[in-house]
């Protein structure tokens, strides 16, 4: 009995292929989404850390955040394509099979 995944990563090609298609496409919405995020929210986490830790920790706080919203950023946008694009082939193959 053959299965569809490769011997060597374990994933299917349809996997394969989505993180071919999913990784440079979340890549392009961090790029874009990720500066505004954090141009949104570092005033709001720089107060906060000037209040709770005071203004020395303020470089280190910043760099954090800067990863942060960066790392944040990408794994919402590879969520949300991967999930988009599985639901969409989902109904593409609905729609061409039938029920």
């Amino acid at each position: 009995m053959r299965d569809d995944r490769s011997r060597l990563s374990g994933k299917s090609a349809f996997e394969r292929g989505l993180n071919l298609f999913a990784l440079p496409l979340a890549g392009t919405l961090t790029l874009f989404a990720g500066p505004a995020f954090y141009r949104l929210t570092t005033a709001a986490i720089s107060d906060y850390a000037a209040e709770q830790f005071g203004e020395g920790w303020a470089m280190l706080i910043w760099l954090l955040w800067l990863i942060a919203c960066g790392v944040g950023t990408f794994g919402f946008s590879l969520m949300l394509v991967a999930v988009t694009v599985k639901f969409g082939l989902a109904r593409l193959g609905k729609l061409i099979f039938g029920t």
